[in-house]
């Protein structure tokens, strides 16, 4: 019986045919691409190795010449030295021309102001929505209408003066 168990036993680890079948947990069976993994090498190398040859050029410029000239990076400066100047010159005039402003501001606010504004027609001091009026904040304005119809037919009497004086005279010419 120890034999048959040990036959039945080898059959059993043996690959047969029909093995069973693998578990897949993928639906669908998509396989994703992964990225590269190819690591650039970065900009902090790269400006430190940029770094070295940009300190001795700037070391070259600024050393004297054999003769005690002066350095080439010093004499570059000099050429833009005069741009100073005419920044100076601009901030002058900007700051004359602001003052200048402010002076003309401080003279128009102090300046003495009418307290009659003539108005166009009355009724705009009331031109507002009739609804969702308080009561009590409308005001009466019969007497700046009428003093506005007062100076109305002023004006309309002064331009009928004007015009009549203008015929007389014109048929005094006539005549």
């Amino acid at each position: 019986m120890l034999a048959l168990r040990q036959k039945a036993a080898r059959v059993a680890l043996r690959p047969t045919q029909f093995s069973r079948a693998t578990r897949r947990y993928a639906s669908g069976g998509h396989h994703h691409e992964h990225a590269s993994a190819d690591e650039p090498l970065g900009t902090g190398l790269i400006i430190t190795v940029a770094a070295l040859p940009a300190g001795c050029l700037l070391y070259f410029a600024a050393r004297r010449g054999e003769n005690g000239e002066e350095p080439a990076l010093t004499r570059w400066l000099r050429k833009y030295q005069s741009l100073n100047e005419v920044w100076l010159e601009r901030n002058t005039l900007h700051s004359q021309a602001v003052q200048q402003a402010a002076a003309d501001k401080l003279l128009f606010l102090t300046a003495p102001r009418s307290t009659n504004y003539e108005l166009r027609f009355p009724e705009i001091i009331q031109s507002h929505s009739p609804r969702n009026v308080v009561a009590g904040s409308l005001i009466n304005i019969d007497a700046v209408t009428e003093r506005y119809r007062k100076q109305h037919y002023e004006e309309e009497e002064r331009k009928a003066k004007k015009l009549a004086a203008k015929q007389q005279a014109e048929a005094a010419e006539k005549a």
